[in-house]
């Protein structure tokens, strides 16, 4: 954007911020260019105009389009939305529909070396930052002296994504997103096609460089942290397809630690409900060819499909598929955990987790796992009390290979998303008795503030009463909450989501209103003690609650 219009768009931002704001972009702008409505929409020429000129708690929707970008420093707080139609008029956000109407953002390949998009929370206050039905493409690189993602950095920060869509990103240090010391929630969305060309860039053909690194290059998540600031990652619905590593053959020989996700030590509490991770072949040394989850943190792995890696050390793979490190304690229940590897050579194994004396699990069973290894001595542990819990009766762990759960079908999208199915007799788990396991399993207090459904599948939609292992289920229906939004507060209050537009408003009294985006009073309730505020039957969208001077932004 050319530089005097720069400063024309900063000072009607700044004109309209007297308080959170709602403003509306399109590619080319239309009238009168101040953002009001989609007739008079910002030009976007780029990204950086728009996400750093805004203050925390501003809503900026965007129209269909290619929006270009080089580096931005988003604002803290505020809410990206894409995925509407030219068609929109006035401030209507009723046509929101990402996979028809796609909102790009395209670094065009300018990024250099720093992240597309950063998000840094110092003050680590309690707004969180969203992004929904918006494609990320075009960005390169990865800074090699700090470790950073190549899309997408969180620091010490609430990122909440949804509908968002990677694609066709090159990372080459850290992948394409790195959440550090920050809270990350993912909701049905996709990193697809993206590439880590670490191993072109630091290795030479003979597989000589700078090996001090060569555990960092998971190509879609990195989360760092400290031991005493842990990072939150929560990935519910989401795909990873297609991902891949530039030198597939050096990486063969010299990758370990995670193939798409590869979480920092002491640092890193990961849940993971209704993913489905398709490796498409992706191979490495050893150490999880999809994840490797960091030591002595905390980590829920429910209904999940993984299929598609390899690692290629058969003497010491230490998990073809997951290797979960040494101290974290786990819930683990109706998981798909395949290879095409055969699991009879000694230590190939599709699921390794490190054993020492913090080992804690809890298995709802109903897992199918291409064998399980312990690397303590896996007969005689069970005597020496190091392990708190056994593998539950309905866990598979002797599948050969991947045919054996998901025969010959393959990965097929649908409705924006993607889903493979099972083989019938996968179709065997008592949702019922998942929960009852998952409800006795007290000791992750990591994800206190985060409320699980286990009754939904990929799409959202209810399980049947005995469903499927894996993220989808053939049988489901419509109607399920998936997993509800973290806790959010205000000066005064606090507002939880039940689910299904519920939420429960506690530590106040008196009246709320709830305002829609265009500053409408569409509700007036008493409040008791923790009272129930519902918006059923109202337009999916951000709404926002007051209850005297506080006030809270909650998406429907």
């Amino acid at each position: 954007m050319k530089k005097s219009t720069f400063l024309l768009v900063a000072a009607l931002l700044a004109g309209f911020n007297a308080g959170a704001a709602t403003y509306f972009a399109t590619p080319a702008g239309a009238g009168e260019q101040d953002g009001s409505s989609w007739e008079n929409a910002f030009p976007a020429e780029s990204l950086a105009d728009i996400l750093e000129g805004v203050e925390s708690g501003d809503i900026i929707y965007f129209g269909a389009g290619t929006y270009n970008g080089v580096t931005v420093n988003m604002v803290d707080g505020i809410s990206v939305i894409g995925g509407f139609p030219a068609s929109a008029t006035g401030t209507d956000v009723s046509g929101y529909n990402p996979s028809v109407n796609k909102t790009i953002f395209d670094a065009q390949g300018k990024n250099g070396g720093e992240p597309f998009i950063s998000v840094n929370n110092e003050e680590q206050s309690k707004q969180a930052t969203e992004i929904k039905g918006v494609t990320f493409t075009g960005a390169t690189g990865g800074n090699i002296t700090e470790y950073k993602g190549t899309v997408l950095y969180t620091r010490k920060a609430i990122m909440k994504i949804e509908d968002v869509t990677f694609e066709n990103n090159v990372t080459s240090w850290g992948g394409i997103v790195v959440p550090y010391k920050s809270q990350f929630y993912a909701k049905h969305c996709v990193w697809r096609n993206n590439v880590n060309n670490y191993y072109e860039v630091h290795y030479d053909a003979a597989g000589s460089g700078d090996k001090k690194k060569n555990n960092t290059g998971a190509v879609c998540i990195s989360a760092r942290g400290g031991e005493t600031e842990h990072s939150l990652v929560v990935l519910e619905g989401c795909t990873m397809t297609g991902n891949t590593l530039a030198n597939a053959e050096l990486a063969k020989t010299v990758f370990c630690y995670g193939g798409l996700i590869a979480n920092q030590d002491k640092s890193v509490d990961l849940v993971m409900v209704n993913n489905l991770l398709d490796g498409s072949g992706l191979t490495l040394k050893q150490n999880g060819g999809c994840l490797r989850q960091a030591n002595n943190c905390q980590m829920i792995m429910a209904y999940n499909t993984f299929y598609n890696f390899n690692t290629t050390d058969p003497s010491d793979s230490k998990g073809v598929v997951c290797s979960i490190n040494a101290g974290t304690p786990f819930f683990i229940a109706g998981n798909i955990i395949v290879s095409p590897m055969t699991t009879d050579v000694p230590k190939v194994y599709a699921f390794f987790d490190q054993n020492n004396n913090k080992l804690k699990y809890i298995t709802g069973g109903y897992n199918s796992i291409g064998g399980r290894y312990m690397n303590s001595q896996p007969e005689s542990i069970w005597e020496t009390g190091l392990v708190n819990n056994t593998w539950a009766s309905t866990d598979n762990w002797n599948v050969a290979t991947q045919s054996d759960v998901l025969g010959s079908n393959k990965i097929t999208e649908k409705d924006g998303g993607y889903y493979i199915e099972p083989l019938a007799s996968c179709g065997d788990v008592n949702v019922a008795s998942v929960q009852a396991a998952f409800d006795a399993c007290d000791f992750l207090t990591a994800f206190k503030d985060v409320k699980i459904d286990l009754s939904v599948d990929i799409y959202g939609n209810k399980r049947a009463a005995t469903s499927y292992r894996g993220c989808y289920d053939p049988n489901a229906s419509a109607g399920g909450s998936g997993i509800a939004d973290v806790a959010v507060s205000g000066d005064d209050i606090k507002v939880v989501s039940l689910g299904n537009g519920s939420f429960k408003v506690e530590g106040t009294e008196g009246v709320a209103d709830v305002y829609d985006i265009s500053g409408r009073k569409v509700l007036t309730q008493e409040l008791g003690d923790n009272s129930i505020i519902s918006l059923e039957g109202m337009a999916g969208g951000v709404y926002i609650i007051k209850a005297g001077n506080a006030s809270v932004k909650v998406a429907k």
